[in-house]
């Protein structure tokens, strides 16, 4: 027995047309293939490049004969959007084809819109890279389609700039994932299609995470000799140049570049940088036992995070009881930890540590600083106050 397809055809006048549909969803949602096309109702003229999307992800655009075939859920909204017409939406009631027909459409007025549609593009373009940086920490799924959208919006142009934006920002999604291989793979070809300080610079941070501090040295020593980079850049290279140098245990050049970044972030007054370099530079003088260089530098970051949100402080604080607790010197590390434990129980929110910007970084809690501060008392043989 034959089974005979329905077809629901929407009218659309164009740029002021507008139509309304009455949503009937479905108690049991099921997944649908919807396909049809759209075309001028006079002429039926295909109409390529109509984006056809619904509010769950899923995305297409019409072909040279302006068809389409999307993935969908009964009772979703599929949406129509080019610069030939005002955006349509429809709520998808069951598998039937959907074919929209445009009334007043015309090959030769959609010439004349060429230029509108670039412009449409190029916002798309940016809109989708501003939803993938929106769901890179909560839906990596999400996040890597909609920058398929954005590479998609690109067509056949020769768009080097805006390609390798894309591939930056998937190359950033895989290094939150630390995926940090798919990450490098993104971010060169990035650079292949365009050079820029900001993609360099992630590059480099990726090889530092990877711990492959040769192949970061290798990305970012070019960066030195480059002209008019922005304050923060500068200081981003250097501290990441110091980072390389101190994993190849190459302690006095890894110094000498944490210096060079301070004295940037001390002209400018970039007050983060300035605790975090000289943290640094005070653990590298810590990790060659030259304590009294790391605790001259340890004050000075303990004063300036002091300055900083009240996460920061606790945070510098706890680095600095530990480097008391490598010296032996229990009763500093249980004064500084005290400190801490005050500091935190005012907080609303937890204290994430210092290593690294990505998930799976414990927090700092009460329960972890009393749990030191037991074994500093259990080092001493006060075993009263560590119980």
């Amino acid at each position: 027995m034959a089974t005979m397809t329905k077809h629901i055809y929407i009218l659309l006048l164009v740029f002021f047309g507008c139509f309304s549909v009455g949503a009937q969803i479905s108690e049991k949602v099921r997944r649908v293939e919807i396909r049809g096309s759209v075309q001028g109702k006079e002429n039926h003229a295909p109409i390529s490049g109509v984006a056809v999307s619904t509010g769950k992800g899923a995305y297409t655009l019409t072909d040279s004969q302006g068809k389409y075939r999307v993935n969908a859920e009964i009772g979703d909204v599929l949406t129509f959007e080019s610069p030939e017409f005002e955006t349509k939406r429809y709520t998808i009631k069951s598998g039937e084809d959907i074919d929209v027909l445009v009334e007043g459409y015309s090959v030769k007025n959609s010439g004349r819109r060429s230029r509108k549609l670039f412009k449409r593009s190029v916002s798309w373009h940016r809109s989708y890279l501003d939803s993938a940086n929106f769901y890179k920490k909560k839906d990596i799924g999400k996040s890597i389609d909609f920058i398929t959208r954005s590479i998609a919006q690109l067509g056949k142009g020769d768009n080097k700039k805006k390609l390798a934006s894309s591939l930056t920002t998937l190359g950033e999604v895989y290094r939150y994932y630390k995926q940090y291989d798919l990450a490098i793979t993104n971010l060169e070809d990035a650079l292949e299609a365009h050079k820029s300080t900001k993609t360099t610079l992630l590059l480099g941070a990726v090889y530092l995470l990877n711990h492959d501090y040769e192949n970061a040295k290798k990305v970012l020593v070019p960066l030195v000799k480059v002209k008019n980079m922005v304050p923060f850049q500068q200081v981003q290279l250097y501290e990441s140049l110091g980072d390389a140098h101190k994993g190849l245990s190459q302690i006095n050049q890894a110094v000498a570049f944490y210096e060079q970044g301070l004295m940037v972030a001390k002209k400018n007054q970039i007050t983060p940088k300035m605790t975090d370099l000289n943290s640094k530079i005070a653990d590298a003088y810590a990790n060659t036992d030259r304590a009294v260089e790391a605790e001259g530098f340890y004050g000075n970051s303990l004063k300036l995070a002091e300055s900083e949100a009240p996460q920061r402080a606790i945070q510098e604080k706890e680095k600095v009881a530990d480097f008391y607790n490598k010296k032996n010197r229990y009763n500093e590390e249980i004064k500084m930890r005290k400190r801490s434990l005050d500091q935190l129980k005012k907080l609303s929110t937890p204290v994430v540590e210092n290593k690294s910007a990505f998930v799976g970084i414990n927090s700092i809690t009460s329960q972890r600083i009393n749990y030191k501060i037991g074994n500093a008392y259990i080092a001493q043989d006060k075993y009263e106050q560590a119980i």
